[in-house]
């Protein structure tokens, strides 16, 4: 979560400031909602961004795609 702040603290709130605070809190929606939430590459994707990971997938053939992989259920036995 630190890496989030420090991202929007360097990308957005020292680079400008706003007259009202509703200006800042559309700012800051913006920058989540067109930046960081779309263009950030993501580890889970394999670091694509969302928006690369989904022009991949929809250029792959839906045959070709490869299931993904089952994920192991954490069972505690019952002693």
């Amino acid at each position: 979560m630190e890496s989030f702040y420090a991202s929007l603290k360097k990308d957005l709130i020292h680079r400008q400031s706003w007259p009202t605070k509703q200006q800042a809190r559309t700012a800051v929606f913006g920058y989540i909602e067109t930046f960081y939430n779309r263009r950030r590459r993501h580890s889970r994707l394999g670091m694509l961004s969302p928006f690369d990971f989904e022009a991949r997938h929809a250029a792959t053939p839906l045959a070709s795609r490869a299931p993904a992989p089952a994920r192991a259920k954490n069972l505690k036995s019952c002693a």
